[in-house]
Formats: C-alpha cells, sequence, structure tokens
C-alpha cells in the first residue's frame, strides 16, 4: 500500500469537470485537464491507442460534436498519494433519440502546478451475455 492513501474528493470534481466539457464540446476546458507530460495515453473501447494530446482534443470534441452524449456517472472511485491519484467510474451515455451505452472508466492523474492533470484514460465497454 501507499503511503498517505486518501480518497479525493478534488480529483471526482475534476473529473466530473471533463465529462461536462467533453459533452460540451469544451476544447479549452478539455485542453487544461490532460497531461503534457511524457506518458500522457487514451485508451477507449474501439481499438484506439492514442498519445498524442492533438489527436485527443481533436477525437474528443469531434465524438461529441457529431454523436451529443449526456454522459451521468456513477459513484467516482478517486484517491490520491502525493502528486498522484486514480479513479474509476461507470458511466451512461444517452445519445440524442435515446439509445444508451454503459462504460468503465479509469483514470490516472498527476498534481502539476498545484492543478490535477489526466496522464492516462480507459474507456471500455463491457463485454455483453
Amino acid at each position: 500500500m501507499m503511503p498517505d492513501v486518501r480518497e479525493s474528493p478534488s480529483v471526482a470534481d475534476e473529473l466530473r469537470r471533463f465529462v461536462r466539457a467533453f459533452e460540451q464540446a469544451d476544447r479549452a476546458t478539455l485542453d487544461a485537464l490532460l497531461s503534457h507530460e511524457p506518458g500522457f495515453l487514451l485508451i477507449g473501447s474501439h481499438g484506439q491507442w492514442m498519445s498524442d494530446r492533438n489527436l485527443v482534443l481533436d477525437a474528443l470534441v469531434n465524438e461529441s460534436l457529431q454523436t451529443r452524449p449526456r454522459v451521468l456517472g456513477g459513484a467516482i472511485a478517486a484517491y490520491e498519494s502525493g502528486d498522484l491519484a486514480w479513479a474509476a467510474d461507470n458511466l451512461t451515455w444517452t445519445y440524442p433519440g435515446g439509445k444508451s451505452l454503459e462504460y468503465r472508466w479509469t483514470v490516472v492523474l498527476h498534481r502539476s502546478d498545484g492543478a490535477w492533470k489526466i496522464v492516462q484514460s480507459h474507456l471500455s465497454a463491457p463485454e455483453q451475455d
């Protein structure tokens, strides 16, 4: 166990801010929440494996503008230890017309200049029976 691990309401708040920025295709806020540090990585359900921040920002904004999802989270489990944080949530994306998809989301963050930045994010759809 890492020393001084504690629940992190501030990380949970930043992830809620990220989700709202995604829903609104708010590139400036998304950009502010993504790390510029080496090792940045976004992994998605459909074969995405992206480490170029600009491509990630383009993909996030384009996905939002094209699909207009409403994203509802569950209870974000967020923890921090020093300048490292991690979190997980179950998300429901509802699209205009009523179609909904369930996703699992895990995130690793690093505190840089006093602000939490997403270093790694993985969004996946659970296997369907």
